[in-house]
């Protein structure tokens, strides 16, 4: 059983790894920088090796987006002071999703950015559990998926 590969397909395959940096503005100014795989200096920062994982970052048809919940490992309470602190709560928080393909040499593309706003802390242990809300969402109003505005709608009056 003999099998034929095309030499030239072989040596011309591409990786590809996705990476997640999270950019935390605290409101007093301070930021934390983490990012998913490994310590990495993007745009002049340097982003500290954290693992992560979000849940729930969905949009609907509708364009409705949902709350995602924010699980940060927390080695050592690492990040303790600033949750029993309340130094988180109103925090924005930017994930960025990078490409990076090595092909002789490393090239990283930007391909998303969401921000959200650190709305409730869940838990403070060997995990940090954050939930997120975006930034015009908050328990005082509710924003209708689609706004009604001229000239797509010629009778309403702004």
């Amino acid at each position: 059983m003999s099998t034929s590969l095309d030499y030239e397909k072989i040596t011309k395959l591409q990786q590809q790894n996705t990476i997640y940096l999270l950019k935390i503005k605290l409101p007093d100014g301070r930021y934390v920088f983490i990012c998913d795989s490994f310590e990495i200096e993007y745009l002049g920062d340097k982003y500290q090796y954290l693992e992560f994982t979000m849940s729930g970052d969905k949009q609907s048809q509708t364009g409705e987006k949902s709350r995602p919940t924010l699980n940060i490992t927390n080695p050592n309470y690492f990040l303790n002071p600033l949750a029993l602190s309340g130094e988180l709560i109103g925090a924005l928080v930017t994930r960025y999703q990078l490409e990076a393909t090595f092909d002789g040499s490393t090239q990283i593309q930007l391909v998303r950015s969401n921000q959200w706003k650190i709305y409730q802390i869940s838990g403070v242990s060997t995990n940090l559990v954050l939930q997120l809300r975006t930034l015009v969402d908050s328990a005082q109003r509710t924003v209708p998926p689609r706004q009604y505005f001229p000239p797509m709608f010629n009778h309403v009056n702004v």
